[in-house]
């Protein structure tokens, strides 16, 4: 496989499946590279084999000598406001480590000490997240952009739509989220008061604007 060529999409080219296969290679006794190339989903080519790990291999030797590199060292400026972007715009805590070479308990620990509005993993259903209290908000006006718990994302306030059951204020937002063509879409919806979160702390790191597009 050649650098930069991307797997085509019936292969099953990640990590993990690449470092499965490069165990039982080195198991005893170990598959064949027939049966390597079946586990990746490629068609049978030796050649292509030996290119995938080789360069699977390179590549984790890079990203070692990247995290040797970092180890001990504090985060810089780039770093940080690199976690709370990416972080609000959807990416995974492991990805963002991954890109900066930092562990995933690093990434953590700054948007904790941040105050960035979290996503639960494994969260399916829509239900409102607990905010931290540097996002806690007592009143909105119309066009103010907030971030919603219910739908973990950013949001437009729209207008007020009266009372909830239990006397808070209702407003009618509008959900920013990325569309399948890449571009910012979204959709309107009533939320609480306490479900929505201020992001005006976060301002240094990024721009909210930024997170409607």
């Amino acid at each position: 496989m050649k650098k930069g060529v991307k797997a085509k999409e019936h292969e099953k080219l990640d990590e993990a499946s690449i470092d499965r296969v490069i165990s039982l290679l080195n198991s005893t006794p170990p598959i064949t590279k027939k049966d390597a190339c079946s586990i990746l989903n490629i068609s049978y080519n030796t050649t292509r084999l030996n290119s995938i790990i080789a360069e699977h291999e390179e590549k984790l030797a890079k990203r070692k000598n990247n995290y040797d590199k970092k180890k001990g060292k504090p985060l810089d400026d780039f770093e940080i406001t690199s976690i709370v972007k990416w972080y609000l715009q959807d990416q995974e805590v492991s990805e963002i480590a991954a890109s900066l070479y930092r562990s995933p308990s690093m990434v953590s620990k700054v948007l904790e000490n941040l105050g960035v509005p979290r996503r639960p993993r494994g969260k399916v259903n829509y239900t409102p997240t607990l905010l931290p209290d540097e996002c806690v908000l007592t009143s909105v006006n119309p066009g103010d952009l907030v971030w919603s718990a219910f739908y973990d994302s950013a949001a437009e306030v729209i207008k007020s739509s009266g009372l909830s059951k239990h006397g808070t204020p209702i407003y009618q937002i509008y959900v920013f989220q990325e569309s399948e063509s890449g571009k910012r879409a979204g959709f309107y919806a009533n939320q609480r008061i306490e479900e929505l979160g201020s992001l005006e702390h976060l301002k240094k790191y990024v721009s909210i604007e930024q997170l409607t597009k």
